[in-house]
Formats: C-alpha cells, structure tokens, sequence
C-alpha cells in the first residue's frame, strides 16, 4: 500500500513538472507573438518618408541656395516662408502647370548646376501648389473695390471683404450648372465689369471661377462630359464608376475623404495618365477634383495645408 502511495504521488509530481512546464513554454510563445504583433504595430504605423516631404524643405533645399539674397537669381526668392512663397508671380494659385516655379524643374531646366528634382519630389511641388486654394482677394482690391467698397457699394456688392465675407455673398452662388452661372463670375466674364476699366484677362477669370468651384465643390458635370464615356455604369473601366450622386461618388474606393493626395482618383487625373486617350484636364479642373475630396473630411480635419 505504502508503495502503491509513494507511485502515485512520484506520478503527481511529474504531471505537475510537466504542466508547469507546458505553462511556461505558453507563457514564451505568448510573448514572443505579443512582441511580434507589437512589433508589426509600430512599423506598421511608421509614416513614409514621402508623408513627411514638406514643400518648404523642398524647396530650401534645392532652390535656395541660389534664390536668396539681395541679389536672387531671377529676382526670385525662395527663402522665405510657404506664405511669402505662395505670393510670388511664379506661383499661380491651384495651378501647378501655369506655375512657372513648378514648370521649371517639372521640364528638368531647374536647378541649374545641380541634380535634377525626383518624380516624388515634383509630386510634392505639385500637390502643394494644388492646395494652394484660389484667392481673389488681391484681385478684387486692384481691380473692383473703387466701386464695390464702402457704406454704399455698386449694386450693394462689396468686394472688399476677406475671403469668408466673399464666399457669402449672394452673387457667389450658383446651381448644378457651375461656377459658371454665378451672377459675380457671368458679370465679369460678359464684360459688365469692371465698369470704365480693363476686362479681366483669361487667367483672372479662371481664378475668380476656381475660387467659386472651390466654395461649393461639384465634379458630376466634369465627370459626364470627360470621364463617363469609359467609366459609364455599364462595365466601368478599372471598375470606377463615375455616373452616381455625390454621396456615391464619395464612396468609391478610389477616394479617401478629405485626402486628395491619396486618392488615386485624383492621382490620375492629377499626373495626366487620365483621361485615356483623351486630353489631360486642366488646372482648374483637377483643382475641382482636389476641392471636391478635400471637403469630404469631417470639420475638425479639413484644415488646409499651414502657409
């Protein structure tokens, strides 16, 4: 009997040996595959170096050890703030191919006597002067507001407010036709203004209606009249379809709500390798894209980019 106890609790101790041990080795298997997991968290969650290019950086870095000074090359200076930046002649606002900063080194004349601007790097010069949203304010104070100004302004339309007070103006808004229709852009586009003073050139005009598009961002009309021939409901190319509302435009997978420089519906448009087979879109229409998805973010998001 003594023996048969002593068996007994020598088989205990080596059942309990062993799930000790079964324990232990779960608990290193555990751990070793949390710090896995957490491992592939942190990296997964590094930004790309791309996320983090800054157009000033860019530009400090390639530009300006030329373009600075009390003699810039050019008469062009470029070591100044993004804001200083943004304001200089060469810079059309959301017009990267009618920006000369930008046309330059997109055609590899610049920089000169050192290397050339990588495609990533175009991409950032790019995409920043996009974001710069059109501003008709400095157009309006040269050309409008000796008669849109004051306690009694022409037609009660006073042009001398910021760009908040712009955008409610009456006379800014308009229908599904487009910026187009608004009363403010028809009057200067026919000519009725400025009264006794030189007519808006074509690109002033294209800025005052980029500006307008931008307040109320619409792409449907661009969309049918340039892209639904092959991105129609039946049988979409690359399985975009471009005929719904906008709630279902939003949807698409193909954008990401208030990110247009990761929306490859934008990408496309924005490196003209769409419309196939058909003329690239212009400025103001990738602008109107640009605007499109960028007012999709929730408020707290859709802060543009810091100048």
């Amino acid at each position: 009997m003594r023996r048969m106890q002593t068996a007994w609790m020598g088989l205990l101790n080596i059942l309990r040996a062993s799930f000790k041990l079964n324990i232990m080795r779960a608990s290193w298997i555990y751990l070793f595959a949390g710090l896995g997991v957490l491992t592939a968290s942190f990296a997964g969650s590094a930004p790309k170096p791309r996320q983090e290019a800054d157009a000033k950086t860019l530009i400090q870095g390639q530009c300006a050890k030329c373009h600075s000074g009390e003699k810039p090359a050019g008469g062009v200076d470029l070591s100044g703030d993004l804001a200083s930046i943004a304001g200089l002649r060469d810079v059309v606002r959301g017009r990267p191919q009618a920006s000369s900063l930008y046309k330059v080194v997109r055609d590899r004349e610049m920089p000169k006597g050192g290397p050339k601007l990588s495609d990533d790097d175009l991409t950032t010069l790019r995409d920043w002067i996009m974001s710069l949203r059109p501003d008709p304010t400095a157009l309006f104070k040269a050309r409008c507001i000796s008669c849109h100004s004051g306690a009694s302004p022409a037609a009660a339309l006073d042009l001398s407010g910021d760009l908040k007070a712009l955008g409610k103006l009456p006379q800014a808004k308009f229908g599904d036709e487009g910026a187009a229709t608004a009363v403010l852009y028809k009057r200067l586009a026919d000519g009725s203004m400025p009264k006794g003073g030189t007519k808006l050139t074509d690109d002033e005009l294209s800025s005052v209606r980029d500006w307008l598009n931008s307040l109320q961002p619409d792409p449907r009309a661009l969309f049918t009249a340039k892209c639904v021939k092959c991105h129609g409901a039946t049988n979409p190319a690359a399985g975009l379809d471009l005929t719904g509302d906008l709630t279902a435009l939003a949807g698409l997978k193909q954008v990401v709500k208030g990110k247009p420089a990761g929306s490859s519906l934008y990408l496309r448009i924005a490196d003209r390798s769409m419309p196939k087979g058909g003329p690239p879109l212009s400025d103001s229409d990738a602008g109107l894209v640009w605007d499109w998805i960028h007012s999709l973010a929730p408020p707290k998001e859709a802060g543009g980019l810091s100048q």
